[in-house]
């Protein structure tokens, strides 16, 4: 702990959150940071950071204009704060680092070849934020869930991710991402990476987007390999010797050839009938439909349609038109800011207050919540209250 002046003279303790809102306003105004410091805020953010990887992200920032600018905004507006005797509080120091943390831009943590650690994202904590990944990262990305749940979207795929799932993407990949709002944390180790030439077919994963491919979870021994091979290669990357970077690519090329193993091609043998009624439904989505309409577009009873879809989809059909009205409407509370109201009738909602009870239940927060924690550009006055929002909205899930 720190001791800081308030506004009466006396000495008052600070908290880890203030003293790394503080220990990165000096970094972010040209005052030194020792190496407990840079440590310290490593640990803020969720990722564990060695002072050597602080202090190359730091010299990368200082070399990108347009986030030096962004960055010094943030700072600018701050000032004040930092400057008066007062003492911050843990709230305005949150909301300082929920700024720096939503403006991070992330193609700033790869170096030239590989670069890997592991991040673990807790409710309401500073680094619970979203990531816009908007297809122009300058390498290939790699993540493992190790523990909670992530949720992986954009305009054409929906996945919630769980220990053992492997995501892969590459530079072209659009998505958002981050903590699924209804777990407590996300854990997961990443990398990135520029591929080795011979690498092409360890890259051919089952394909969930342009640029997105994903490894089905599979029996526990070899997942827990996974992750040990995973642990090794951040272990690795935080090593300094003329040999780092080939032992990288060893850990990764294991890692990758593994990891293929898991994946499984797309399923390519569904039922024509359950295509077409998968087909029908999506259609009427917004006008609505009834099972037995569903059944006779497919050249079936309704009883029979029913026991097939089951059968094969493992769900309802009813179950299944009402996940993928919801998940319509999470591609449109980010593809836009219309009204939610008419998001929800969009997607066959004509009762707002039923799409709002659906759509919370589904995912763990309201529409508006979802909106504001996975759009592209979330607003930073706004990112805190937004995590303490869905904390108390699920907190006793």
């Amino acid at each position: 702990m720190q001791e800081t002046a308030n506004s009466m003279g006396k000495l008052t303790e600070i908290g880890p959150i203030e003293e790394a809102a503080r220990l990165c306003y000096r970094w972010h105004t040209g005052n030194a940071v020792d190496e407990a410091g840079l440590l310290a805020i490593g640990d803020v953010f969720g990722s564990p950071l060695t002072r050597q990887q602080v202090q190359q992200i730091a010299n990368r920032m200082q070399r990108d204009d347009s986030f030096r600018d962004l960055q010094s905004e943030i700072v600018a507006r701050w000032k004040h704060r930092f400057d008066s005797a007062a003492v911050l509080g843990e709230s305005d120091a949150q909301a300082f680092l929920q700024e720096l943390f939503v403006s991070f831009d992330h193609n700033l943590l790869f170096q030239h070849n590989v670069s890997a650690n592991c991040t673990v994202i807790e409710r309401g904590k500073v680094s619970d934020s979203r990531t816009y990944y908007a297809g122009t990262m300058p390498c290939w990305t790699l993540h493992l869930t190790t523990a909670g749940r992530a949720l992986y979207l954009s305009d054409h795929f929906e996945l919630e991710a769980g220990p053992g799932d492997l995501v892969l993407f590459g530079p072209e990949a659009t998505f958002h991402c981050g903590r699924h709002p209804g777990a407590r944390h996300w854990s997961h180790h990443w990398a990135l990476f520029q591929p080795q030439l011979h690498w092409g077919d360890l890259l051919e994963w089952r394909p969930l987007d342009t640029g997105v491919y994903h490894a089905a979870r599979n029996d526990t021994r070899s997942l827990a390999k996974i992750q040990s091979v995973f642990e090794e290669l951040v272990e690795v990357s935080q090593e300094s010797s003329p040999i780092q970077t080939d032992l990288q690519y060893n850990r990764l090329e294991e890692l990758l050839i593994r990891a293929r193993g898991l994946s499984t091609p797309l399923d390519d043998a569904v039922d024509r009938r359950i295509q077409k009624a998968c087909d029908y439904m999506r259609r009427n989505i917004a006008a609505g439909f009834r099972l037995d309409e569903v059944a006779a577009a497919c050249n079936l009873s309704t009883s029979r349609l029913a026991h097939l879809f089951r059968e094969r989809m493992g769900i309802s059909p009813k179950s299944w038109s009402n996940n993928m009205r919801l998940q319509q409407a999470r591609k449109l509370l980010l593809a836009n800011n219309d009204d939610i109201n008419l998001v929800a009738r969009r997607v066959g909602y004509e009762d707002p207050s039923q799409f709002s009870r659906y759509f919370k239940k589904s995912i763990g927060c309201s529409p508006r919540e979802f909106r504001q924690l996975f759009g592209r550009q979330p607003r930073p006055e706004t990112a805190n209250n937004t995590v303490a929002a869905v904390a108390a909205s699920s907190g006793n899930r």
